[in-house]
Formats: C-alpha cells, sequence, structure tokens
C-alpha cells in the first residue's frame, strides 16, 4: 500500500460522519499541506477555507511562509485567509507559546464563524500525539495527560477535528514526496533548546530504534485510557451532585472506588492537583478522621469528620484583596501598582508590564485572583489559573484582576478587552523592581 492510499484511508476512517464547511488550519508545512490536499479530496474545495495564521514572531522568514500558503491554496482553488497576530506584542514577553497558541485558536475559531464552517481541521498526527504522551508523562500529569491529543473537541461554536491523528510523520512525508508537494520547513522546529523539539528529535528516535511501531503503540494506548478515562468522570460527576455548597459527605468518598475518589477529589477542587497531592488526600478521607492538606495556590483540603471541601490555607498564602481605582497612579501594598489614563507618568521603582483597557465610564477595581475566574481571550474562554501556570509564584501569589463594573476585563501580561476608539481608556500595570 502507498503512503498515499495509507493516509487516504486513515484519514477516511475519522471523517465518516463530517460533513459541511471546514476551515483548514494552513501553516505550509508538510503536516498542513497534506491535510488541505487531504480534505479537499473528501470535501471538495468549494467547502474548504485554507486559514494561515502569522504569528509575527520570525520576521521575514514568517512573511514568506505567508506567501507561500497564499500562492498554494490559490493553485489550488481554494478559499484562503490570513490572520496576522503581533504575538510578542501581546504577551509582552511573558508566556509566549501561551499566547500564540491561544490567539491561534482564537483566530481559527473567528474564521470559522466567519465562513459558517462547523469545523476546523487541524494536522496534528500520530507523531504528534506520542511526543504529547511523553511530554505529559515527564511532567506527571497522570491519566489526564495519558489521553494524549483527542480526534475531537468543541471549539466556540465549531468542533476542532485532527483527521491526521492516526498517521505517522512518515506517511506523512511519504504522502508529499509521491505527490509532489511542497511545502515549507519552520527552522525553530529543529532547536533542541525548546523541550518538545528534543522529544522529537533526540528520544522518539531512540524509543523507534527499539520499537519501530512505537507511534501505533501509543495511539492504541491513548484510545484506551480515553476511553477509561470519560467513564470515570462521568461517575464522577454523578458522585459530586451529592455535594452542597463544595462540600461532599466523606462516606460517600470513603464507600466508593478509589479511581472515582480520586477523580472527584480533582474535580472539586479549586486548584490543579498532582497525583501525589490527590493520595494524600485520599489518605486522609479514608483515615476517618479531621484534617487539613496544604495544597497549591494557598489552598487547603478540609476533612471535618462529616465533610470533605477545599478553603482557603492557614497562612493567607494568596491574600484576599479588591482596591479601588481612579484616574492617576494606583499604589498596592502587594507591590504594584496601576496607572489609569493616557498622560500618566511612570512610578519610581517599578517597572512596566503591560497596558490594557477599560470602558470610560466603568467603576474601575483591581483584586485577587479567584479560582474561579475564567477570561475570554481571542474569542475562547479558559480558566485563568490554566493560563498563568507557568508565571512565577510571585505573579500567581499577588498580580491582580482589573474589573470593570465587577466584570473582569484584564489580566495584566494578557491582552485586555478592547473597546471603541474615544469609550476606553488605558490601563498600564507596574510592579516593583
Amino acid at each position: 500500500m502507498t503512503y498515499t492510499e495509507k493516509v487516504m484511508l486513515s484519514a477516511g476512517s475519522r471523517l465518516k460522519q463530517i460533513s459541511g464547511r471546514v476551515v483548514v488550519g494552513f501553516s505550509g508545512g508538510a503536516d498542513s499541506t497534506v491535510l488541505l490536499h487531504v480534505m479537499t479530496d473528501f470535501f471538495g474545495r468549494e467547502n474548504i477555507t485554507a486559514a494561515h495564521i502569522n504569528h509575527m514572531l520570525r520576521g521575514e522568514e514568517a512573511d514568506a511562509d505567508e506567501r507561500f500558503c497564499r500562492e498554494f491554496a490559490e493553485k489550488l482553488g481554494i478559499d484562503f485567509v490570513c490572520r496576522r497576530i503581533d504575538v510578542a506584542a501581546m504577551s509582552g514577553g511573558v508566556a509566549v507559546e501561551e499566547t500564540a497558541r491561544n490567539a491561534r485558536y482564537g483566530a481559527l475559531e473567528a474564521v470559522a464563524k466567519e465562513t459558517n464552517s462547523a469545523y476546523i481541521a487541524l494536522a496534528h498526527t500520530a507523531s504528534d500525539n506520542m511526543e504529547t504522551v511523553i511530554f505529559n508523562l515527564c511532567r506527571g500529569s497522570g491519566t489526564a495527560g495519558m489521553r494524549g491529543i483527542p480526534f475531537s473537541r468543541p471549539c466556540g461554536e465549531a468542533v476542532v477535528i485532527r483527521p491526521l491523528i492516526d498517521c505517522t510523520r512518515e506517511e506523512i512525508e511519504g504522502f508529499a514526496a509521491e505527490n509532489g508537494l511542497s511545502f515549507v520547513t519552520d527552522r525553530t522546529n529543529s532547536d533542541t533548546h525548546y523541550t518538545r523539539n528534543y522529544i522529537r528529535h533526540e528520544i522518539v528516535p531512540k524509543i523507534k530504534e527499539l520499537f519501530p511501531s512505537a507511534e501505533r503503540a501509543f495511539t492504541n494506548m491513548t484510545d484506551a485510557v480515553s476511553v477509561d478515562y470519560d467513564f470515570i468522570s462521568s461517575e464522577a460527576e454523578k458522585l459530586l451532585e451529592k455535594a452542597d455548597n463544595g462540600k461532599i459527605p466523606v462516606p460517600a468518598l470513603r464507600e466508593c472506588h478509589i479511581a472515582l475518589a480520586l477523580r472527584a477529589v480533582a474535580m472539586l477542587s479549586p486548584v490543579t492537583l498532582d497525583f501525589g497531592h490527590r493520595k494524600e488526600i485520599l489518605s486522609l478521607i479514608q483515615s476517618g478522621r479531621a484534617g487539613k492538606i496544604s495544597v497549591p495556590e494557598g489552598k487547603a483540603a478540609v476533612c471535618d469528620g462529616k465533610y470533605f471541601f477545599f478553603s482557603d490555607g492557614e497562612n493567607g498564602l494568596r491574600p484576599e484583596y479588591e482596591m479601588a481605582l481612579s484616574a492617576g497612579l494606583n499604589f498596592s501594598d502587594y507591590g504594584f501598582c496601576i496607572a489609569v489614563g493616557d498622560n500618566v507618568g511612570t512610578p519610581e521603582g517599578y517597572e512596566f508590564v503591560g497596558k490594557g483597557y477599560a470602558p470610560v465610564n466603568a467603576v474601575l477595581t483591581a483584586r485577587s485572583r479567584r479560582a474561579s475566574d475564567r477570561y475570554r481571550f481571542w474569542k475562547m474562554t479558559r480558566t485563568l489559573k490554566k493560563m498563568i501556570s507557568s508565571f512565577d509564584e510571585n505573579a500567581k501569589k499577588y498580580r491582580p484582576v482589573i474589573c470593570a463594573d465587577g466584570r473582569p476585563i484584564w489580566f495584566p501580561a494578557f491582552p485586555s478587552e478592547d473597546f471603541p476608539d474615544g469609550e476606553k481608556i488605558t490601563i498600564r500595570y507596574y510592579k516593583t523592581k
């Protein structure tokens, strides 16, 4: 069987239930180039929009990739859309990869809405899945990380699909060669200073020397884990229906299967727990005694003899505060200053972190971050605690959420909501040097 036949067969089995218009994320690399051809064959060029996201991080090289993609799509007679996003400016140099990813998904979601497309096709492969599982394994992410990259997931009103998720990188490159497809290569993909690239170029080849079919084995494993994970999660949701105001009866957790109790604890938790924390908490629950265990971000897991719940830690590791903001410089006791207005000077002894915007007539406040905070970022809503997982502890502990009329509109270091010219004011965030 040729590489082309293998890829088409694998993709076809995944696309049986898919119909309608599709946006294809098109970087110009080998994977997305093959994906564009596959999707065109299955759905017809009239139902495809090729969407290229230029993150503006690689200068002329990024612009050259954009030109390649535009010309490639034109030759195929496929609608082409490009979104240029200044990721460096958006991120302020903080969490650049996270910012780029969020911006990319937000842009693709917007294109799907504009083109009335129900699906967004991305070119992740079985090789990407294997690298992701290795990465998650080394981080200790547990069962959730062992699920790897799913074939589909919601993305706003659209659904992300990955038709090539069962194809190896060798098969993708073979398809491109057999069909004479040209593509671009991002030179940063070979930089092994990036953890994921090191896994790809240094670790995976050694694994495949011992196990040539490793990618297939990883795919089978992630499929099996996903089935188990989904079932346990659905049962844990039923268990959590017994919770009242975040408190669940201890007997309900003691009497169920360990796997179910561990998942319920993780789902109830306001912060991300590693498996070590979950085992320690389960030991406390099963002991039948009252007690408290410290968990990340100043929270505590508590058994009071009757109920299990999460609360703030004993030492107030993350302070609770809220301060009103007015025009000019607003200094906080927690080492930051917020400048409201366009013609406000820089506070002495502070360094600039980022700027955002607020509606002119709103009541502005800055408050401590809450575990339940969700953030609208490039038309995607995510929990703030996940978005700042790579931040330093000081930022996690003290950096404020900026609110307008009580509604969160900005977390410094990420883009704020934007408002029409003439109806917005500038806010700048500074931290002590």
